[in-house]
């Protein structure tokens, strides 16, 4: 390796005696020379795209080829490849678009100077892909056939784009809507029902505290359920249920089965529906403050002395 004075990087391998290759990386991009018993190889990378150069001349096996890959946006690249042998020119040229991080579709033409026209969809995941090729002419080149599935794709893809699209976006966009104002009301719903939950048992809420507090036994210092941030934090997207866990509480225990949902219990709401939910509470027993964390399903039984917090 050799770092030059505008930061570019120069490196020269020989890998094996048949393989050699040399990179140069600057600011504005990367030039790559391969040489192995295939022929010869040049890459150059820029930002928005990458071109490559290759070829091999001997009695048997000469060719000269380019290609050149550009990306339109982050989630579209165009490619074109063109061959050159003794036996003749082939042009590929095509597109590609990235569905998400690990899977694409795409589709490409195929011509060759003998005469055939291939189109060739293909769909990648991962290592996995599986291509379609579809034959337009085997060995004589037709003009109607050429610009037949040069239009379709193109007309296909404007009506798509322009009609299509807009109102199937402006469809899912009002289903949206409408399943997130139905799921604001019933959050609505089930908040009002735990706050008259609440209301109708405060006499028993004050009772139950009063009686815990006298024994020093199971006292709810706070208790949140949702989407709980991190220890110590809880976030947003959960519900105060300190009243209603201290309710809970039959002669200093508190035993709750698992398996069950815990929005299900009285003074309880979904805060967040969909998301992964837990129960923290806190609470004092013998007056020593303890802690504990449940998932949404799990059982939970306090007083626990694993659950007591350090001092």
């Amino acid at each position: 390796n050799v770092k030059a004075n505008d930061g570019s990087i120069y490196t020269a391998a020989q890998l094996t005696p048949q393989l050699v290759v040399g990179r140069t990386v600057g600011k504005h991009g990367m030039v790559k020379l391969i040489v192995n018993d295939v022929g010869r190889t040049m890459m150059l990378k820029h930002r928005q795209g990458r071109a490559s150069f290759g070829w091999k001349l001997a009695r048997v096996g000469s060719f000269l080829e380019a290609s050149y890959h550009l990306d339109l946006i982050p989630e579209v690249q165009c490619h074109a490849h063109a061959r050159v042998r003794t036996t003749g020119v082939r042009l590929v040229y095509g597109i590609e678009k990235n569905l998400t991080k690990r899977t694409k579709i795409g589709m490409e033409m195929r011509l060759h100077t003998s005469g055939s026209i291939a189109l060739q969809f293909r769909i990648c995941r991962g290592d996995n892909s599986i291509r379609v090729p579809i034959k337009v002419t085997q060995n004589e080149f037709s003009l109607a056939a050429f610009t037949l599935i040069h239009i379709v794709p193109v007309v296909t893809f404007i009506t798509v784009k322009k009609y299509i699209h807009p109102r199937i976006k402006a469809l899912f966009t009002r289903f949206d809507e409408e399943a997130r104002a139905r799921q604001a009301r019933e959050l609505s719903r089930q908040k009002r029902e735990a706050e008259l939950f609440l209301h109708q048992t405060a006499q028993s809420y004050a009772r139950v505290l009063a009686e815990e507090r006298h024994r020093g036994g199971l006292v709810v210092v706070s208790a949140w359920y949702g989407v709980l941030v991190s220890e110590g934090e809880v976030g947003d997207n959960v519900a105060d249920v300190k009243v209603a866990v201290q309710l809970l509480v039959s002669r200093s225990h508190v035993i709750l089965p698992g398996g069950q949902i815990k929005s299900k219990l009285d003074g309880f709401y979904d805060p967040k529906p969909g998301a992964v939910k837990q129960l923290r509470v806190r609470y004092e027993f013998q007056q020593r403050l303890h802690e504990v964390t449940v998932d949404d399903q799990e059982a939970l039984a306090m007083p626990k002395r694993s659950h007591l917090l350090a001092t």
